[in-house]
């Protein structure tokens, strides 16, 4: 990762400025305004770590770039994502709620449970804008019957999600905690490094972690 360029939009955030520290050759697109500098051929890659109403207006630039983009914003409406939808129709596009590789591996054990989960506890820091996550609900989305959702906006809780199952007389729960945002941008360079010159396409991290990066 080295030898990319990458441009990291709401690269002055938390989680922005640690995948910066990670990448030493980037760009920072800290607002709308600045939406000239994405035009830039030395750049290899985009990643999306701002605003969930950011990336829309931004779309017509990145798809004339032609290179691939990693979407880590979330609270996206609907139509947001149709357009990434359609975008991805034309450039390598990944979206992600989450990019820790611990929760890959949640889902993996859910799948295997023949139960649904009765409530899915969604826990962050009290700066977080869009209730409940969107991990919450993609982990909802796992099941025909969709849990309960309850969220929990809590100080700097950095994320805790617990997925519990209820049985007569018993109770089981699985339960993720990101202990440091260093996981998050830890994956989020996981992710660019996958989707580095991959074909136009919609990808998840379930492609990162199962496919491998290049």
């Amino acid at each position: 990762m080295e030898s990319l360029h990458i441009c990291i939009i709401g690269g002055t955030g938390k989680l922005g400025r640690m995948i910066a520290d990670l990448c030493p050759n980037h760009t920072i697109i800290s607002s709308k305004t600045e939406s000239n500098r994405l035009v830039d051929p030395s750049i290899d890659l985009y990643i999306d770590v701002s605003k969930a109403d950011v990336i829309t207006p931004l779309l017509p630039l990145l798809i004339q770039s032609k290179k691939p983009l990693v979407v880590g914003s979330t609270g996206h409406s609907d139509p947001t994502l149709s357009e990434l939808k359609r975008a991805s129709s034309m450039i390598a596009i990944l979206i992600a709620s989450n990019f820790s590789k611990g929760l890959f591996y949640v889902k993996q054990i859910l799948t295997t449970l023949p139960l649904t989960p009765s409530v899915i506890i969604d826990t962050h820091h009290i700066h977080k804008k869009d209730t409940p996550s969107g991990t919450a609900k993609e982990l909802s989305l796992l099941y025909k019957d969709p849990p309960t959702i309850i969220s929990h906006r809590l100080k700097e809780a950095i994320g805790t999600h617990s997925i519990l199952f209820t049985l007569p007389f018993e109770e089981i729960e699985i339960k993720h905690t990101a202990c440091s945002r260093k996981i998050f941008a830890e994956g989020a360079i996981e992710a660019l490094s996958f989707l580095y010159q991959k074909e136009a396409g919609l990808y998840t991290m379930e492609d990162v972690y199962t496919k491998g990066s290049l």
